[in-house]
């Protein structure tokens, strides 16, 4: 992002703590959901857990959908608080903002099954091996590349940065969906 300007760098400070406090609640709905996959598990209720990661996943999209609504809708309340950002870092972070709105449904997905599922089931070494690639081998060089080497403007840069979290959403589904993942780590 450094390579698109002062402005991409200026909307990118201005949005890391907007979308983190927007995380919060599905970083806290995970938490939660790990606790109960391991009690789950540890129960050896390997029917009822599957069932229940997929309700997990599913009430995460929903919240995740709710609250990237509302930050949406409430962008101009949010903006306004940043009251030192001139016309261009604001109309920068605009867009920034619908950009944060998807990523948030987007990385509700991957949160939930990676810190609420697969974790808690002792799937840590899936975990590991797919942040890697989708960060290190997709997601950064992907950026890297269509800022460097293509001069895209900020706001695709920080959209590219989203393609991690597709890799992720596959990744983390396929690996729910086989079960894998059911371990239950008294017993080991």
């Amino acid at each position: 992002m450094g390579q698109t300007g002062v402005q991409g760098l200026a909307a990118l400070s201005v949005m890391t703590p907007v979308e983190s406090i927007t995380l919060a609640l599905m970083i806290g709905l995970s938490s939660a959901a790990g606790v109960l996959t391991g009690n789950q598990l540890g129960a050896k209720k390997y029917d009822e857990i599957y069932y229940q990661a997929i309700g997990m996943i599913l009430l995460n999209v929903i919240v995740s959908i709710v609250v990237a609504l509302g930050l949406y809708l409430s962008y101009e309340l949010v903006l306004g608080l940043f009251t030192a950002l001139t016309p261009e870092t604001r109309e920068l972070s605009e867009k920034f903002i619908v950009i944060v709105s998807i990523g948030m449904v987007l990385k509700s997905v991957p949160m939930m099954a990676i810190m609420g599922v697969l974790r808690a089931g002792g799937d840590v070494k899936f975990c590991l091996y797919q942040d890697l690639v989708a960060q290190w081998l997709i997601s950064i060089p992907l950026a890297a590349f269509a800022a460097i080497g293509l001069g895209f403007e900020p706001e695709w840069i920080f959209l590219l940065f989203l393609v991690e979290e597709l890799v992720k959403w596959f990744g983390s589904l396929h690996r729910v969906k086989s079960k894998k993942w059911m371990r239950n780590l008294i017993e080991n």
